[in-house]
């Protein structure tokens, strides 16, 4: 992409993110789904606009990462800066950031059937009541699932209630595994596959440097 076509972006990018994405941002960040932010925005946006928009929010925050928890591996990306000179003559300047994936951990895994879903529970449920939240991650393969088997993507899908299915449905997963953060409603979602035996993944816990993988 040659410099005009730099220069094009970001004004679109600008205009766009003055006009929408920092309410997106807000909503997304206070909990709100992607199809109840689509539905409330004071300017019209294509939903799929707005998906994108969340899911790249939620990669830079790290709410969501691609690369495994405790590689220590530094991902990055790239963002335009709005400069003005002493004439007033504004211009956008194109950086890399690099964003910290956090130390190098040797996960300890300890490995549970989904059949044994009781005995898995409460071990989640210990560990999250001992370690509480912060940093606590699950895999992610729902996009891998609902392109190779549409049939048990909706069935996944069934096992959740009407709030959690529509978060779910709203996020643009990509085909590779990722990584959520575990916060309350990913932790209900978690739980409630787990107790329907539709959950296969790994759940990472920083603090403890264990793994729980169901299978």
């Amino acid at each position: 992409m040659g410099e005009g076509d730099y220069f094009k972006h970001a004004i679109s990018d600008f205009t766009y993110d003055v006009a929408c994405g920092g309410a997106i941002r807000h909503k997304a960040d206070m909990g709100d789904t992607v199809r109840k932010i689509a539905d409330e925005l004071d300017f019209p946006m294509p939903y799929e606009k707005v998906q994108q928009t969340v899911w790249k929010h939620f990669v830079e925050t790290s709410v969501i990462l691609l690369e495994e928890p405790g590689t220590g591996k530094e991902s990055e990306r790239y963002q335009f800066v709005k400069e003005q000179n002493k004439y007033g003559t504004t211009s956008f300047r194109r950086i890399k950031v690099t964003v910290d994936a956090g130390k190098l951990i040797d996960w300890k895994t300890k490995t549970f059937s989904a059949q044994a879903k009781d005995e898995l529970i409460k071990q989640l449920e210990d560990k999250l009541s001992g370690n509480g939240k912060s940093g606590v991650y699950m895999s992610c393969d729902f996009g891998r699932i609902r392109y190779k088997d549409a049939g048990q993507y909706n069935e996944i899908l069934q096992t959740l209630d009407p709030k959690q299915r529509e978060y779910i449905e709203g996020l643009p997963w990509e085909l590779g595994r990722c990584y959520h953060k575990l916060d309350e409603r990913m932790t209900g979602i978690l739980l409630c596959l787990c107790r329907q035996e539709r959950y296969r993944g790994a759940v990472y816990f920083p603090e403890l440097e264990e793994c729980v993988e169901i299978v």
